[in-house]
């Protein structure tokens, strides 16, 4: 089987989420090769760290279309 390409990932961890094992979710992204970013923060940093997670959206969205352009998808 031929190997896939590697694609892009981000990971934005709430360190003080209670949800999930920390130590878990860390190796999860670091196993994937995500560029993590660490917040302190709850399970909802989606509200209580709107900005940080909208930044790593928008920093996503940037080098997929960047990817895109270079490969000429339109």
């Amino acid at each position: 089987m031929p190997d896939r390409p590697r694609r892009s990932s981000w990971a934005v961890i709430a360190t003080e989420d209670k949800a999930f094992d920390q130590a878990m979710v860390q190796h999860m992204a670091s196993r994937i090769g995500a560029d993590i970013t660490d917040v302190p923060g709850s399970h909802a940093l989606f509200i209580t760290q709107a900005e940080i997670v909208a930044d790593v959206i928008a920093t996503a969205a940037h080098s997929a279309a960047t990817v895109a352009a270079e490969i000429g998808v339109r």
